[in-house]
């Protein structure tokens, strides 16, 4: 039966779509009248999970949604529309905020169209990858990368499904701007922290704040609990011929000593907006130090392979950085190690992310947080206190 991308939309009632969308409307008109939405058949889903392992984390709840899509001609079209707009590498018909997916009986059947969507990229994100000699493990971990966001939505929900942020966020996958490699996502990004990180020649790190403004407790003004600007101040930041000027930082705090670092001794590592690659960190996976350390050598040797225009040159930020959390857990945990890797310097902090990254379902107060780990119970008691887990930021050269 053939069918119009606007008849589709009007069908199902879509709450939220961006407008440019009607310009892939011929387009998408087309295809699906000469060969309906093969991103949801047999026969593509099955190459696409022989390839590259893509159906992994929800291979029956995939497959049966999938058939359910196919069989009902707004909704299949409505997944080819989305695969349009994901075949810009460019993001220009990328649905980003305004998405949100299609009303169908079962919420998940209509918020699987944007998994089928992302997974029409599959043979894109192949030939872009495979193109820099990317490894075939690390091509097909990114393409599950965007499967695994079901999961993510679960452990929020307590059902399988899909959001406009998981959406969003599998889009970076989409565009080969991130690399699964081991443990972690690092994306090939920039240095947005308005932090100077210099090193000389004993190996010693210093970084210098540009141009912000600091809390009287030394985090960035506006961090959380730091948002009174009595007794704040500039950190302004000077360079001239012979040296560069600022205030120092120690760790996550910035202290209102001025250090003047001589370029004859000193150089520099990274300034704002500089090349980096940035780390993210996907739930539920070990913090064997080992395990960090592979991760970090394989993409060592991938960055130099492929992404040579690249410095290999790590910047995390994340709460689990936070000093306070050595107190929680020991100076011998794995996440005491993984943040040893780094040196760190300060980051804005809304103190929010805990809430985002591990305590995940809604609650009303602070007492009814879980305490199921040593972690947990750390963290929560620092909240009942009036206190935060803040966001941090660190760099290690690989």
């Amino acid at each position: 039966m053939s069918m119009t991308v606007a008849q589709a939309l009007d069908r199902l009632n879509t709450p939220g779509y961006p407008a440019c969308w009607e310009k892939l409307a011929p387009a998408v008109e087309a295809e699906f009248a000469a060969s309906g939405c093969k991103y949801v058949s047999e026969e593509y889903l099955g190459w696409v999970d022989r390839e590259f392992g893509a159906l992994i984390h929800c291979r029956e709840l995939l497959t049966a949604t999938a058939k359910i899509i196919h069989e009902t001609p707004e909704l299949a079209i409505y997944t080819l529309l989305l695969s349009h707009a994901f075949a810009d590498l460019q993001g220009n018909f990328y649905p980003w905020t305004e998405w949100q997916p299609p009303v169908t009986e079962d919420p998940v059947v209509g918020e699987m169209t944007a998994v089928f969507a992302l997974l029409s990229a599959a043979p894109a994100i192949y030939a872009e990858m495979n193109g820099r000699g990317v490894p075939h493990s690390v091509i097909a971990a990114n393409i599950q990368s965007i499967t695994f966001g079901i999961k993510i939505f679960e452990a929020s929900n307590d059902r399988p499904g899909y959001d406009n942020g998981r959406m969003r966020w599998s889009a970076n996958f989409v565009r080969c701007s991130h690399l699964t490699v081991g443990r972690f996502n690092f994306e090939m990004g920039t240095h947005y922290d308005p932090i100077y990180i210099f090193r000389n020649k004993a190996g010693e790190y210093c970084a210098l704040p540009a141009d912000t403004k600091i809390h009287k407790s030394g985090r960035l003004l506006g961090s959380a609990g730091c948002t009174d600007e009595e007794g704040s101040y500039d950190a302004d930041f000077v360079e001239t011929d012979e040296y560069w000027e600022g205030y120092a930082c120690n760790g996550v705090f910035i202290t209102k000593t001025r250090k003047r670092l001589l370029k004859s001794g000193w150089e520099l590592v990274i300034k704002p907006n500089d090349k980096c690659i940035r780390v993210h960190i996907p739930r539920a996976e070990s913090f064997r130090h080992d395990i960090v350390a592979e991760s970090y050598a394989n993409l060592r040797k991938i960055l130099r392979e492929c992404y040579p225009e690249f410095p290999e040159i790590i910047i995390c930020g994340t709460w689990l950085l936070d000093p306070q959390i050595e107190t929680i857990v020991g100076s011998e945990s794995n996440l005491v190690k993984f943040r040893n890797d780094y040196h760190l310097f300060p980051r804005l902090s809304s103190g929010k992310a805990p809430f985002s990254f591990m305590f995940l379902k809604p609650f009303e107060k602070y007492e009814d947080l879980p305490e199921d780990t040593r972690l947990m119970r750390g963290v929560k008691k620092l909240y009942l206190n009036g206190e935060y887990i803040h966001e941090a930021a660190g760099i290690c050269l690989l």
